[in-house]
């Protein structure tokens, strides 16, 4: 049905002006703008992001990453740490490395590094690249109509990029582990952008349905949380469908690993080829199916604007820092566990193998890897589960307290964590990540908590930021994490380098999740949500 005026300013309490206009849709306005006349919202064009086909397509995206990004945390790195693991060789000496422990070296430039820390310097190297990147691409994302290309396009080259591996089989040359970790570099690049974009589209899944509650029928008030809960599903099911990818291709590799009575160089290589296969056929059938999205009005002609479109949107974000104070202090906290959640991810994957065996627990590694996505999936559903019984129709005062409090209670479980990666360090410590047992038992803690505070984080940070600008402040959280996250990143293998000890970049980062915590503890998401006008 046709509305009038008074069922859309709502909306937004600083609306100043609204073109009206006939619509084949439900909602006879079709622009809302700010007082500040910076954004600009289509209800048109918005509403089409309320809509249960849209919502689906958006899911098989997400699910198109699954595969790949899957091989790419856990298959890849272990590829990578085989090749250097061939071509090393202990300190002093000119013989082949031992399956288990960490005296292994290999080239690396013009110098030598820890064969396990060899990853760890690549990860800081393509963290400062894709943070370049991400400036650029996201300032062209905001200020064009072009989002969801960015998104379908980066996810698209996720996987075209994955698809060489089956072809890298050579580990007796160096070449081979140079073209390994190019391609190794370009996936976590894309990888980065499509992440933005697709965070950025929960707040716009949000706001669809502000708009669709506000438009409604006037006897049919909103609900209080109904906007949360529509994030909370969306950033729930987003990320679970993209495990659900994942499980899919990871157990392509255990099937594969299992048939081979013994360990076959390509059986990983295999895997994340395939999975790269995946997900770009379905990036490229969801291409024309994603509506496009308004950008910001802002004229962008020339490499020379596109250039200076960072340098815009970074104005109007630090000039609305000061304001907007409990978002910028949960967008530190989530940048700080950010960062600290990556590096732990990266050093427990390749401590396992080279605890246990490289090459001997290949096959193990695979049924660890398969179970983490389980747990992953599981985690942020048994949350959400138990959220909607705790919360459901209850004011928001009090659903917000508790998913503050959930995230309080999920940090230190990470930091307990690291903790006990901390306890390895000492050569004379039994425990510490030095036993399958601890593996298998943190994988559970850890995988299953992370989870939920990404998941959770993703739907607080869109409801503290302001209406429309949410886009920009997304965008605003990965930039800052990837200009801090290279220089912890080669802080960490720095320290595994010279130390020739796997377990002691677990120190800084039990201090990481220490900050991280404190610093939640005094965001006032409260206080956030109706400083942007977010409370009902």
């Amino acid at each position: 049905m046709d509305g009038d005026m008074s069922e859309i300013t709502p909306l937004l309490e600083s609306s100043t002006s609204v073109s009206k206009s006939k619509s084949t849709v439900d909602v006879s306005v079709e622009e809302v703008e700010e007082a500040n006349n910076d954004e600009v919202f289509d209800v048109k064009e918005l509403s089409k992001w309320d809509t249960r086909k849209t919502y689906f397509i958006w899911l098989l995206v997400c699910f198109s990453t699954g595969p790949t990004a899957a091989m790419m945390r856990a298959y890849v790195p272990a590829i990578i740490q085989t090749t250097a693991h061939r071509l090393g060789h202990p300190k002093g000496s000119s013989g082949p490395c031992a399956l288990r422990g960490d005296d292994c070296y290999v080239r690396f430039g013009f110098g030598e590094v820890q064969y396990t820390s060899y990853s760890l310097y690549l990860k800081a190297i393509y963290t400062s690249i894709e943070g370049v990147l991400a400036i650029l691409l996201m300032a062209f994302a905001d200020y064009s109509d072009y989002r969801k290309w960015l998104m379908v396009g980066a996810t698209a080259f996720y996987g075209v990029f994955a698809i060489p591996f089956f072809w890298l089989a050579d580990t007796e040359h160096y070449g081979t582990l140079v073209q390994q970790s190019v391609l190794y570099c370009l996936m976590l690049c894309f990888s980065t952008v499509y992440q933005i974009t697709e965070s950025s589209y929960i707040p716009v899944f949000m706001n669809a349905r502000r708009v669709s509650l506000r438009t409604g029928d006037d006897n049919n008030k909103p609900q209080q949380g109904a906007v949360i809960s529509r994030g909370l599903n969306v950033s729930t099911w987003g990320l679970v469908v993209g495990n659900i990818g994942g499980l899919l291709a990871s157990l392509v590799g255990v099937i594969i690993t299992h048939v081979n009575n013994k360990p076959n160089g390509k059986d990983f290589l295999l895997a994340v080829t395939i999975a790269g296969i995946v997900t770009a056929v379905i990036s490229f059938i969801c291409a024309g199916l994603v509506p496009s999205l308004k950008g910001k009005e802002i004229e962008i002609k020339g490499f020379k604007n596109l250039l200076l479109a960072p340098i815009v949107r970074f104005k109007k974000i630090l000039s609305d820092l000061i304001e907007y104070k409990e978002a910028l202090k949960f967008c530190v906290a989530w940048v700080i566990w950010n960062v600290a959640y990556s590096n732990f991810l990266a050093v427990f994957g390749l401590l396992f193998r080279s605890t246990l065996g490289i090459g001997s627990s290949d096959a193990e590694f695979t049924v660890w890897q398969f179970t983490n996505l389980i747990i992953a999936c599981v985690g942020p559903l048994f949350w959400t589960y138990v959220y909607s019984r705790k919360c459901y129709n209850m004011p928001n005062t009090y659903s917000t307290l508790y998913m503050k409090r959930s995230l309080c209670a999920m940090l230190t479980i990470g930091m307990l964590a690291n903790f006990w990666g901390c306890l390895g360090a000492n050569s004379n410590s039994k425990v510490g990540f030095k036993n399958r047992w601890e593996f298998w038992t943190f994988q559970i803690l850890f995988v299953g908590t992370s989870t939920g505070i990404r998941m959770i984080n993703r739907v607080v940070y869109s409801a503290v930021l302001p209406l429309g600008k949410e886009n920009q402040y997304f965008g605003f959280e990965i930039m800052l994490g990837l200009c801090t996250g290279w220089s912890e990143s080669l802080f960490v293998a720095l320290i595994q380098d010279k130390t020739g000890n796997s377990r002691m970049p677990f120190i800084p980062n039990t201090v990481l999740y220490l900050v991280a915590l404190v610093i939640l503890i005094y965001v006032d998401i409260e206080a956030g949500m109706k400083k942007v006008k977010k409370w009902y």
